[in-house]
Parts: C-alpha cells; sequence; structure tokens
C-alpha cells in the first residue's frame, strides 16, 4: 500500500512538472499561471524574466503578454501603455483590442497608427466612426450608422446645429455679446452686453467733459480690452461648444466599448 502511495505522489510529481510547475523559468509555467487566473504572479514572473537570456523577440512577446493580462484585468489605462510598446499587433483579436483602447483613451495619434497600419480596420463601420468622433468631423454616413448602441448618440447628432465662429466673431464685433447670443449662450450674452456698453459709456463721457488724459487713456485701454476679449470670446465659444459635444459623444460610445472590452 505503501508503495501505491509512493508511486502516485510521483506520477503526480511528474504531471505537475508536464504543466511547467516546477521550472519557473519555463514559459510553460507561466502559461500555467495565466490559465489558472493568478494574474500577479504571471506579471511578477514577466517582471522576473532571466536577463540575458531575453531576445528581441522575447521581449515583445513580453509586452504583448503584459497587455492580455492588464486587459483582462480590466486595468485599461495599463493594458493600452502597453499596446502602444508594440511593435507589431499579433492577431486581429489584439487589433481591435487594441484600437478601442485607444478610443476610449481619446489617443488620436494611436489610433490614426492603427488605421494607417492596418488598412483593413476601415472597412468596419464602428471604427470608422470611432475614428471620426475622435477627429471631431463625423459625416452623414456616420450617423446612419446601423450599430443599434449609437442609434441615440446618433439622434442627438443630427439634432446638433453646428455654429459658425467666424459669424459669431462678427456679430459681437457689431454689438457685443450678439455673437454668444447666438452660440446659445444667453447669460454669457446678456454680461457682455452690458459690461461693454457701461464701458462704452464711461469713455464717451470721458472724451465728452474735460477729463484728464490719463484718465481717458485707462478708459480707452479698458473698455479696448474687454471689447476684443468680448469678439475673441464670441469666435472661441462656438468651437468649445462644439468640442463638448464631440467629448459626450465620446464619452457614450466610450461606455458601450468599455463594457464590451471587460465582458
Amino acid at each position: 500500500m505503501q508503495k501505491l502511495l509512493i508511486i502516485l505522489l510521483f506520477t503526480g510529481f511528474l504531471n505537475n512538472t508536464g504543466n511547467g510547475q516546477s521550472d519557473l523559468y519555463s514559459w510553460d509555467y507561466y502559461s500555467y499561471l495565466k490559465k489558472n487566473g493568478l494574474s500577479m504572479q504571471a506579471l511578477t514572473w514577466l517582471d522576473t524574466y532571466p536577463s540575458g537570456s531575453d531576445t528581441p523577440e522575447i521581449s515583445e512577446k513580453i509586452i504583448h503578454e503584459k497587455a492580455d493580462i492588464f486587459l483582462s484585468a480590466g486595468e485599461l489605462d495599463s493594458a493600452h501603455y502597453y499596446f502602444t510598446r508594440c511593435g507589431r499587433l499579433s492577431d486581429s483579436s489584439e487589433i481591435f483590442s487594441a484600437v478601442f483602447l485607444s478610443f476610449i483613451m481619446n489617443d488620436t495619434a494611436m489610433l490614426s497608427r492603427y488605421v494607417c497600419e492596418y488598412k483593413f480596420l476601415m472597412d468596419y463601420e464602428d471604427i470608422r466612426v470611432c475614428y471620426n468622433i475622435l477627429k471631431g468631423k463625423l459625416t452623414p454616413e456616420d450617423t446612419l450608422c446601423r450599430i443599434e448602441a449609437f442609434v441615440p448618440v446618433f439622434s442627438d447628432i443630427s439634432s446638433y446645429k453646428r455654429k459658425s465662429p467666424f459669424l459669431s466673431c462678427i456679430l459681437s464685433a457689431i454689438i457685443p455679446g450678439m455673437g454668444k447670443l447666438y452660440a446659445g449662450e444667453w447669460h454669457q450674452a446678456r454680461s457682455a452686453f452690458f459690461v461693454n456698453l457701461f464701458l462704452g459709456a464711461v469713455l464717451a463721457e470721458a472724451l465728452l467733459i474735460p477729463a484728464g488724459g490719463i484718465y481717458i487713456g485707462c478708459c480707452i485701454v479698458v473698455s479696448s480690452v474687454f471689447y476684443a476679449g468680448n469678439v475673441w470670446g464670441s469666435y472661441v465659444l462656438p468651437l468649445k461648444n462644439e468640442k463638448d459635444h464631440f467629448n459626450q459623444i465620446h464619452e457614450t460610445v466610450s461606455q458601450y466599448y468599455t463594457s464590451k472590452l471587460l465582458r
């Protein structure tokens, strides 16, 4: 009986060796850790891979494995960081993960790189839409995207009216605050109008009555600064509103892809 027990224990030891558990520096052991959900141990194994025995191919493999582990663990920031360090993505699954992570992280440069490097990506409707969202240049074709999760987003886009920054600037140059009213910012328009009206009245009073040169100069400088700020602010405001609109779209679509990656 004792001999039988020893034989069974020895056989189990050999099986464990086959699974890579005995050789701490074998990739079989790493696969064992990863397969059993031991993510922290697997990362430690990758970090402590014997120096001097690695090659450029092994170094690249370690980066890919770290990206995959962090993605599986839901640590999207770290996963994206390691995907950006990958020289060449290995398969379509990894490519799509890297692309969607770039979109979630609002990394336009990396997404542009992937689109240029893997030409087939633009054949996918959702990736083309994601790329255009980051670029801030959605087209009418994009708003007809058939992906169900995008329908509420693009119904909101179709109702969005883009405002011209140049027209807003010209309107505020004619009547202070009018450009901001055109951009849909009533409170800012009201403040700009009354502040510039008050400063203009003060300047007119200083010019009409005998006032000192320094006082007139100060009135001219202050009123000019506020007038120029009103015109410049009216130019910037439509651009800011448009950027905020695209950021809201990005946030909504990112939530969809985050849940998809973490599924």
